[in-house]
């Protein structure tokens, strides 16, 4: 009987004990570094780069490239020129988000399944009704939730600074420990799988997400 092998970090081609991430420069107060999770063939193994450029040169071909890119460079531009004020990005979330849910509602009715079933987000992702992730403030995608796209400069503008716990993505992109997409981040990728913080691989970032940025396929 085949056993499950442990979770683990792979930093520059070697092993490292999760306690050892906050050493890492890239992944320290001042550090750019990016933890990457579920982006290729080992859904166990997390990989650990010292800045964006050598995490998006390691990126493998696939369906998560082009966005991981595309959302990697549009945070750039936007932590350069700040050109997203607070009452321009508030009003455009609620916009958006109000405008997609008689779509779901809609959806959910044709499928008969639940308007919260993550089967509904996934079916709705591959209709090109939304590229979203789906933010939770308890682990295993429990608690208080609500859901964002494209670029998030600061997560507190909708009261969610340093709450995320686990996260269920529809797309692709980062989430930072700053505002403005500054500080070490974690590559969200995948479609319809919750991911963790407390208690994995990615429990140094537990709480501490300020801004985001996720990309359709």
């Amino acid at each position: 009987m085949a056993t499950r092998k442990e979770p683990h970090l792979l930093y520059r081609g070697e092993h490292l004990a999760p306690e050892r991430l906050a050493q890492l420069p890239g992944l320290g107060k001042n550090g750019h570094g990016v933890v990457a999770a579920g982006l290729h063939d080992d859904p166990d193994e997390a990989v650990v780069f010292d800045d964006v450029q050598s995490f998006l040169r390691w990126l493998p071909a696939g369906p998560a490239r082009e966005p991981m890119h595309h959302s990697f460079a549009k945070a750039a531009e936007l932590r350069s020129s700040r050109a997203v004020t607070e009452e321009q990005f508030v009003h455009d979330w609620r916009v958006r988000n109000e405008s997609i849910k008689p779509a779901l509602s809609k959806l959910a009715a044709d499928l008969g399944i639940p308007k919260d079933s993550p089967q509904l987000f996934k079916e709705a992702h591959e209709r090109g009704i939304l590229h979203t992730i789906f933010v939770y403030d308890q682990p295993y995608g429990k608690g208080a939730w609500t859901f964002y796209d494209g670029p998030v400069p600061v997560f507190g503008w909708t009261g969610w600074d340093n709450r995320i716990q686990s996260y269920l993505p529809f797309g692709f992109g980062g989430m930072w420990s700053d505002n403005w997409f500054w500080g070490p981040a974690v590559a969200v990728g995948g479609i319809g799988a919750v991911v963790t913080f407390e208690g994995t691989l990615l429990g140094w970032f537990s709480r501490r997400a300020s801004s985001g940025y996720i990309s359709g396929p």
